[in-house]
């Protein structure tokens, strides 16, 4: 049969060519004009979806590579710890005294007997910092240790003590850090609290504290908690970016958990699916990998779109009209094309981000295609009498 006895055909039968095609081609659901109809109630319009603004980006490489991919890092956090972790109450303290010369203040009679007129010193009996904060100290009084760095506290005590001891040197050490702790819990062998000493300890070294990560899981996430602030890094960040392996502080709590991160192909994919991001920096070239390339019957390969919310900053400076999307996150849309070589080479270097959405669109001729073939299914009964395929009796 010829394409014009096909369109005589579709026409004779009542099939729209143009226009809306809503109940004679395949959808993949129910249709808008059906969802308006048997809603009971209808609230707001989806006019106002088709009205929602968004950016429109062609990136070029140089802005692909810079766009990345999982979340960065603590930025927010202090990078680094406090110099000296101050005393708290509760701490438990060793206070050693050394005089220069026998017969000093704190020379016990056996040790003058032994000392020969050398040096002598005295460690006095560990103390808790008691409520008010303080440390008693012989001949000194009480002492004012909490919020003080440990050199501080051992000078004033000097000062107190240079008019009756001999040339006294003291040191002042932290024995029991029970106040200045960091908690780790979550996916971890052993969780718990652990102090924080005077050398820097950063997210790692308190996760292997607990016995490192217990194994369940192939992908992490580690949140820090800091006061009412918290903020979250993926456990392959940590270990291949030192950057991102924050100092810790006293009162931070660590928690390792499970995370699943992933987006989403729709569209004129080998298969729609939800794509799991189990890999560093994963490219978009890698998720449509994962959903099985193009459709070759239906896919637009010069219209692959990546939806997401993205952070304004990483937009170009010269981005019309930005001015209008209040917040710090802008409703984007990518545009990549992949129909050409520079297209390619835009998507290896597009790094995916949990949330994505992927959307291929369908070819221009594919609404027509379809039509023809609902055409061809309408139309082989009379092709197949025409022919002789159905025998007379």
């Amino acid at each position: 049969m010829s394409f014009r006895k096909l369109m005589t055909a579709a026409a004779l039968l009542g099939l729209p060519l143009s226009g809306c095609t809503s109940g004679f081609i395949p959808e993949g659901g129910p249709s808008q004009i059906a969802a308006s109809q048997t809603a009971a109630v209808q609230i707001g319009s989806t006019q106002e979806q088709m009205n929602l603004p968004f950016v429109l980006v062609a990136p070029s490489l140089e802005l692909a590579r810079s766009l990345s991919g999982e979340p960065d890092r603590f930025g927010s956090l202090p990078r680094r710890a406090q110099a000296q972790v101050s005393a708290k109450i509760g701490d438990v303290v060793l206070v050693t005294i050394f005089e220069a010369g026998s017969g000093g203040l704190f020379t016990s009679p056996q040790a003058a007997g032994n000392s020969g007129g050398g040096g002598n010193y005295i460690n006095l009996p560990a103390q808790q910092i008691d409520r008010n904060g303080n440390i008693s100290v012989p001949y000194a009084g009480q002492i004012s240790v909490v919020g003080r760095s440990l050199p501080a506290v051992q000078t004033e005590i000097e000062e107190k003590l240079k008019q009756r001891a001999i040339e006294p040197q003291v040191v002042v050490t932290m024995q029991e850090d029970r106040a200045s702790l960091v908690s780790v819990i979550g996916s971890v062998k052993t969780g718990g609290q652990f102090p924080v000493r005077n050398t820097q300890m950063r997210i790692l070294d308190a996760v292997a504290k607990a016995g490192g990560p217990d194994g369940t899981s192939r992908s992490l996430e580690v949140v820090l908690q800091r006061g009412s602030h918290t903020s979250r890094v993926s456990m392959r960040r940590l270990m291949l970016d030192p950057a991102a392996n924050a100092a810790v502080l006293p009162g931070d709590t660590i928690y390792v958990q499970p995370v699943s991160r992933s987006l989403n192909v729709f569209g004129a994919s080998g298969e729609n699916l939800r794509v799991d991001i189990d890999v560093d920096n994963m490219s978009l070239t890698d998720a449509l990998g994962r959903a099985k390339g193009f459709n070759d019957t239906r896919a637009d390969i010069s219209s692959i779109f990546v939806l997401r919310m993205e952070d304004r900053r990483a937009l170009p400076a010269d981005t019309e009209n930005l001015a209008q999307f209040p917040g710090a996150r802008v409703p984007t849309v990518y545009q990549i094309r992949y129909d050409t070589p520079g297209g390619i080479f835009v998507g290896n270097q597009f790094k995916v981000r949990h949330g994505d959405v992927v959307y291929i669109s369908n070819a221009a001729g594919t609404q027509l295609r379809k039509l023809l073939e609902l055409v061809g299914l309408v139309t082989r009964p009379a092709r197949e009498i025409q022919g002789g395929f159905i025998p007379n009796y």
